[in-house]
């Protein structure tokens, strides 16, 4: 189990949206050696941000994909560099203007995206079977030929149990 966490800077159609996105995401790896392994990974995506001066906007993404990491063993754990290549489904909602009793206008946009990201992770080995992992990623998402970052990197913590 991970959690994730990056300050986005996203161009929309309806200008930029900043703020703090955070997810949830789990990790299943595949040690095919001691240097090179596999895996997938399954996470969220949540950013809630505001349009000028209007509250209730917000970006979901959920996503998945397969990972090829080059990994170099150390005496506490394990360096790996990497990538991530899948895809996922993004939800946008831009409120527009909002009245005195509450009455919201917004642009609603759901599609699916393909996904990549570079990957650099450490894992400090607690135990033979549990170890503390530390990540860094950079998602860019691709819909309709436009390649656009999220933002900047993004840090992903959590706890791997290994076998």
């Amino acid at each position: 189990m991970t959690a994730y966490a990056q300050y986005a800077d996203i161009a929309g159609d309806y200008g930029h949206m900043r703020g703090m996105a955070w997810g949830l995401g789990g990790l299943l790896q595949f040690n095919l050696t001691s240097h090179f392994r596999i895996g997938c990974i399954g996470s969220t995506y949540s950013l809630d941000y505001q349009s000028p001066g209007l509250s209730g906007s917000y970006l979901d993404m959920g996503y998945g994909g397969l990972t090829f990491e080059f990994c170099l063993p150390t005496a506490f754990g394990r360096f790996s560099l990497g990538a991530m290549a899948g895809g996922g489904g993004i939800t946008n909602l831009h409120v527009l203007s909002r009245t005195p009793d509450d009455t919201v206008s917004a642009h609603y946009e759901s599609h699916a995206a393909m996904l990549a990201s570079p990957i650099l992770t450490y894992e400090f080995w607690l135990t033979k079977a549990i170890s503390f992992l530390g990540r860094l990623e950079y998602l860019v998402a691709m819909h309709e030929g436009k390649v656009s970052t999220l933002g900047g990197p993004g840090f992903r913590i959590g706890i791997m149990f290994n076998k």
